[in-house]
Parts: structure tokens; C-alpha cells; sequence
């Protein structure tokens, strides 16, 4: 018990320490979008990206909430794979690449409404890893899970261009919902959509009583980074509980 506990502790301090690398690859990407339309979505951004901005002073030295948040949040989801995934080393390193991922991404649309192809490629290299280690023979789970956010998240775009004449998923959504509905599966990745469409329509809701008429934009990416990753740690809890069985 003393030793996991150490395992943990040290587990979560390496993902600290990861956190600013983190940080540097969101800086890099955030700063990359010069045009201006990145320029004008970036205007129409949600109040987290304003927030996020804010800087405090720690130890004489000037650190933003969302350098400070992008460490904490990922020593925190270090610890949750090492503890969930205790005994399974590859799982342990796949799935935390996967949160690690799922953060920068989610940080980089808050802040520009863009979600870098590159960041994606190596978020689908980690879902391709997981279902791998998880083992290939549940593959007709895992092509489902691809098709099924493929249907839902296709038909939400369409009918938000056609009848609303909005776009309520960019194609990053798309995608990153589909690769993460691979490596879920069907049933997790169904619950991981609902959760992340419930908390987006508290978020947005509650946004828009607050500043009625801003014209703001809104991120859908760190949603569905929050349910992926509630899958990745409570799913099977989850989909008993839903469905029956797994």
C-alpha cells in the first residue's frame, strides 16, 4: 500500500513536470495562428480563454491561471491513470498520453476555436495504442464506437448548417469524437457524447444569462475532453449502470 502510494505521489509529480511542457506546446500552437480570421475567433472566444489569461504572481515570477491549471490538471489525471490502471504499464502510459492530449487540445480551442491536425494525429496514435493494449479482438466494439460519433456528431453538423444556419461542431469535434469513440467503444463513448453535451448546455446557458447578446463563440472540445476522460476512469461503473452490462 506505501508503495503505490509512492508510485502515485511520484506519478503525479512527473505529470506536474510534464504540465509545462504542455504549456510550451500550447503556447507554440496558440501563437502559430497569425490570420485573421484566427484573429476575429479569437474576439468571439469563450470567457475561459479570458480567464485563463489572468496572470498572479507565485514566487515573485508572473504565471497565468492556465499555466498553472494546465500542470495541476495534468499531475492530477497522471495520478487517476496510475491509480485506475495500476499493474498495467503500457495502459498507464497510453492512457495518460491520451489526457495529456485531450488537454492540449482543449486548451488551444478555448483559446483560438481550433484544434491543430497534428494534435490530433497524436491523440488518434494514442487511441489506436489503447485499443491495442486493450486487445484487438475487441475490435467490432471499437468500429461502433468510430461510427456511431461519426453518425451523431455528422448529423448534429448537418442540422445545425441546414435548419439553424449555425455550425455547432467544427471538424475538429468531429474527429476527435469519432477517434475517441474507437477507443471507448460504443457504450463509453455514447455516455462520454451525453456528458459532454449536458455539461456544455449548463456551461453555455448560465454563459449567456451572464452576457446576453456577446455573440461569443463557444469551444466544444475541452467538453468532450471531460467526458472521454470521466470513460477512461469510471466507464465500465458507468455503462453498468446505464446499460447493464458491458
Amino acid at each position: 500500500m506505501g508503495y503505490k502510494v509512492l508510485l502515485l505521489a511520484l506519478f503525479g509529480a512527473l505529470g506536474f513536470v510534464m504540465g509545462w511542457f504542455l504549456n510550451f506546446v500550447i503556447y507554440k500552437f496558440q501563437k502559430s495562428e497569425k490570420d485573421g480570421d484566427i484573429a476575429l475567433t479569437r474576439e468571439k472566444a469563450s470567457f475561459l480563454s479570458e480567464f485563463l489569461k489572468r496572470k498572479y504572481s507565485f514566487f515573485g515570477k508572473a504565471i497565468s491561471v492556465g499555466q498553472f491549471s494546465v500542470c495541476l490538471i495534468n499531475s492530477v489525471l497522471w495520478i487517476g491513470c496510475a491509480y485506475f490502471f495500476y499493474g498495467n504499464t503500457l495502459a498507464v502510459v497510453v492512457n495518460s498520453l491520451m489526457v495529456s492530449c485531450l488537454i492540449c487540445i482543449s486548451y488551444i480551442d478555448a483559446a483560438t476555436l481550433l484544434i491543430p491536425d497534428i494534435l490530433l494525429a497524436v491523440f488518434g496514435a494514442a487511441c489506436l495504442a489503447r485499443f491495442i493494449v486493450n486487445g484487438i479482438e475487441l475490435w467490432k466494439n471499437a468500429f461502433l464506437g468510430l461510427a456511431l460519433m461519426l453518425l451523431l456528431t455528422g448529423i448534429a453538423y448537418i442540422a445545425g448548417r441546414l435548419v439553424y444556419k449555425i455550425q455547432p461542431l467544427g471538424e475538429g469535434d468531429i474527429i476527435l469524437m469519432a477517434v475517441s469513440g474507437f477507443a471507448l467503444g460504443y457504450q463509453k463513448a455514447l455516455l462520454s457524447l451525453l456528458a459532454a453535451s449536458l455539461l456544455a448546455s449548463g456551461v453555455m446557458f448560465f454563459q449567456n444569462l451572464l452576457e446576453r447578446g456577446s455573440g461569443r463563440r463557444h469551444a466544444f472540445a475541452p467538453f468532450i475532453s471531460v467526458g472521454v476522460a470521466l470513460m477512461l476512469f469510471f466507464g465500465d461503473k458507468l455503462v453498468l449502470a446505464f446499460f447493464g452490462s458491458i
